[in-house]
């Protein structure tokens, strides 16, 4: 027989919860032609008759070594140059939203900020968007470290089971997270259920008010999903529920408080229920 949803009594969460060189012929200086000696001035560039191949270096030998003279641009990297990638004037392009990039002579680009590459485009960057999208381990809809989801959206820490598990900083909105309760350590109930390996996330909440959180089993084993007081974790739940069977969400509703630190643990109903696992928290 299994068993009904434990609801304990309370009002927060407390209460329920990233060599091309170019040379100039040098000046050709005076010619011998067998009388007077003849100014004969400087010499015009080879490739462009009448065109002034730019100032003389001291050396005589045009741009410094590693760089390319090109007439009304200088002397110019060609190796990394985006306006002369390769040679002069060969201008590198670049998608909507993209930068163009040249390296080692070669055109390439890079997607501005906000957009992820799309094979030759950029799109706008779905990590930040507080919904996990293919490749994202989590995403709590901003795109800052340090809060328990990183820039690139991938866990900053494992929801094991030992305290303090994922520790995560939850702001009101939609906030989407992963874990894994295989291989994990057993040693949280929730009333008689929940013999099955643990996942903890330490939750930090900004706001005081009421917040919902949303478990989604990846797969068919039966999960439960409990909230109590922050690590070390002892004593009874303030909410357990295991309201569904075998790959069944759960749900928990209940209050928190600004600056508020709680416990939120992901179990199995069985001892041998562990899976995979989405969880989400917004406020409610």
């Amino acid at each position: 027989m299994r068993v009904v949803p434990v609801l304990l009594a309370c009002t927060v969460l407390t209460g329920c919860v990233l060599n091309r060189r170019g040379t100039r012929p040098s000046d050709a200086g005076a010619l011998d032609a067998g009388g007077p000696l003849v100014d004969a001035g400087p010499a015009p560039d080879a490739r462009s008759p009448g065109v002034d191949a730019g100032p003389p270096t001291v050396d005589g030998g045009g741009c410094p070594s590693g760089r390319l003279y090109c007439p009304g641009a200088g002397c110019v990297e060609a190796s990394t140059d985006p306006d002369h990638c390769g040679g002069c004037d060969e201008r590198c392009s670049a998608p909507l939203n993209g930068m163009a990039t040249c390296s080692g002579g070669a055109c390439g680009f890079a997607c501005e900020p906000g957009f992820d590459r799309d094979g030759a485009g950029c799109r706008p960057s779905r990590c930040g968007n507080g919904m996990l999208d293919m490749g994202e381990a989590c995403d709590d809809g901003n795109g800052v470290a340090g809060d328990g989801c990183s820039e690139s959206c991938a866990m900053e820490s494992t929801a094991t089971g030992t305290c303090p598990g994922a520790e995560i900083w939850l702001s009101g909105t939609r906030q989407h997270y992963t874990g894994d309760t295989r291989g994990q350590a057993s040693t949280i109930r929730c009333s008689s259920t929940a013999a099955g390996p643990d996942a903890i996330f330490t939750i930090h909440t900004a706001w005081s008010g009421n917040l919902r959180i949303h478990l989604h089993p990846r797969g068919p084993w039966d999960a439960t999903l409990n909230t109590r007081p922050s690590c070390p974790i002892t004593g009874e739940s303030y909410l357990c529920v295991d309201s569904g069977g075998g790959g069944a969400d759960e749900q928990i509703f209940g209050g928190v408080f600004a600056d508020g630190v709680y416990s939120v643990v992901v179990s199995g109903y069985r001892g041998g229920d562990a899976g995979s696992f989405e969880i989400w928290f917004e406020a409610g």
